[in-house]
């Protein structure tokens, strides 16, 4: 169906939800306070900027938050989603091209991506560390059109957050929303998926989802 395909990594490629829910829980407990679980992780499944706004985090709480979640040996492990790998090197194999736009930082991105032995997997990357205007903005994936040297029309964003979509939407592509825990949230995605079966169903099989 494309010949591209970017991929957003927190929540879409892995599932480091878990992990950044505990960390801000952490946080906020080192700074003498507490939240439900299920409140963090909705604001942070939105984005960080949201969480930050929800629960009124000073800079020196952001802070922390940001040196707990990006330490890489503490646990709930974060993994890949069952069937990523398989379904990323099957794009390869078919002479697709796969990308990660993501706002993690490039330690962490890479380390993840080592441990699971899935870095060359990926053609294009962007992440924080090349100071783009966050998501929803395009200028990111405008870059990387420019040099992976292909045209929206054949690239499709996929994402967990509204965000992740409308970037993709913004810079004229087709957006995908991974939709994980069946929110069924408004969204201007082209597509919704639940899981990498059904992407698999989608995008290799051509069946409609």
């Amino acid at each position: 169906m494309f010949t591209h395909y970017i991929f957003d990594f927190d929540g879409t490629l892995f599932d480091s939800y878990p992990h950044t829910t505990r960390a801000f829980l952490n946080m906020l407990s080192e700074f003498g306070k507490s939240a439900p679980w299920e409140a963090v992780n909705r604001s942070l499944r939105i984005s960080f900027g949201q969480a930050y706004r929800d629960f009124q985090l000073s800079r020196e709480e952001i802070d922390r938050f940001l040196v707990l979640a990006h330490e890489l040996d503490t646990l709930p492990e974060v993994a890949p989603y069952p069937g990523a790998k398989e379904f990323i090197s099957d794009l390869v194999a078919m002479g697709k091209k796969c990308h990660i736009y993501t706002h993690r930082e490039n330690r962490t991105l890479y380390a993840y991506l080592d441990r699971y032995d899935m870095t060359n997997l990926f053609t294009l990357f962007v992440t924080e560390n090349d100071g783009f205007p966050l998501k929803p903005a395009p200028d990111a994936l405008l870059s990387m059109m420019a040099r992976g040297g292909f045209s929206a029309d054949t690239a499709c964003m996929i994402g967990d957050r509204e965000i992740d979509v409308l970037a993709g939407k913004n810079a004229g592509m087709k957006g995908c929303l991974f939709d994980e825990d069946h929110v069924n949230p408004p969204t201007a995605a082209d597509f919704t998926v639940h899981n990498f079966a059904e992407l698999r169903k989608l995008f290799i099989e051509g069946e409609l989802i």
